[in-house]
């Protein structure tokens, strides 16, 4: 008798969970796969998915024929489980009948293995289905620094003009529905083209940086969002932010930038490099819109810079 219960994990192995009634049949597959993986057994449908959940097993090997919760109950709870449902499944099966087989593979199964069972071949599907298994793994990791790429601004490390789009919609939209405040920033660096011309575009990269540094600071909130406009213009999301509360952060922003204390020699403002900042706030009333906001914290800007620059305007 193979003695199937342990404690101990077979660490650095990937994970088989074998879900069978008959015990045999789990002691026959774990003898063929012990030395090679991390055999975890279940004997009901019940247990196989409290396992699926917990242990995150690698593949499963899943009869059709249980008692209670069958084997295509099984993987369509699994699939419907957002933890589970990419964990690829083969299912284990004396029937033979074409629609049976169909109706495992509609169900999301990758594979079947029918019985009596040989060794090499089951050996063989598994190592094929955890191969591709790791390939989708990996491209799905690709896929997102390939999104996080996309949506960051490749300079400062903020959120890019894209993401600051897709996002400001979305919290803009949720706002407006639970009736709160939303206020948005349009921060202006102050005569950066001359910055640039004085001490040359990779200490204006630098200082760029520097900024968005001390901006990404005052979003520290999930529904905030700090991100780089265009150019030397940067963007400041503010959730749940009436006016008031966001003009002391506004004020306190261009203080923070001020004190970097970064020599600017041919700025009418300051001796250091300053920002201007306009602020326009939503009140979740009926009838504003996104594009108003952008726009009334664009003339506000207009304003700040009207004004003398290194303050905000509302």
């Amino acid at each position: 008798m193979i003695e199937l219960k342990s404690d101990k994990q077979n660490i650095g192995k990937q994970k088989v969970l074998i879900v069978d009634d008959a015990t045999d049949n789990i002691q026959l597959l774990f003898s063929m796969l012990q030395d090679d993986y991390d055999v975890l057994f279940a004997t009901t449908g019940k247990k196989a998915l409290q396992i699926a959940s917990e242990s995150e097993p690698d593949i499963i090997l899943l009869d059709i024929v249980m008692p209670e919760m069958d084997g295509y109950e099984v993987i369509t709870r699994l699939k419907d489980n957002t933890e589970t449902q990419d964990i690829p499944v083969i299912f284990l099966t004396a029937k033979t009948d074409k629609l049976d087989l169909l109706k495992g593979f509609q169900l999301g199964s990758v594979d079947y293995i029918t019985k009596p069972f040989f060794a090499e071949e089951i050996k063989a599907r598994i190592k094929t289905h955890l191969q591709n298994r790791l390939l989708v793994k990996q491209l799905k990791i690709a896929n997102q620094k390939l999104e996080k790429i996309s949506l960051s601004d490749g300079l400062t490390g903020v959120a890019n003009r894209r993401y600051f789009d897709q996002f400001l919609a979305q919290v803009f939209s949720l706002e407006k529905r639970d009736k709160k405040p939303i206020s948005l920033l349009f921060i202006d660096v102050d005569y950066f083209k001359n910055y640039n011309d004085i001490y040359g575009h990779p200490a204006g990269d630098q200082c760029l940086k520097n900024i968005a540094f001390v901006i990404k600071s005052f979003a520290q909130r999930g529904g905030d969002l700090a991100a780089r406009y265009g150019g030397e213009e940067f963007s400041l999301i503010l959730t749940d932010t009436g006016l008031e509360d966001a003009q002391v952060i506004a004020g306190d922003c261009c203080i923070a930038i001020q004190n970097l204390k970064q020599p600017h020699a041919k700025s009418a403002a300051s001796d250091y490099v300053t920002v201007s900042i306009g602020i326009s706030t939503a009140t979740g009333t009926s009838g504003e819109t996104v594009e108003n906001l952008i726009h009334e914290a664009d003339i506000a800007l207009y304003k700040a810079k009207e004004a003398g620059r290194n303050q905000y305007s509302i």
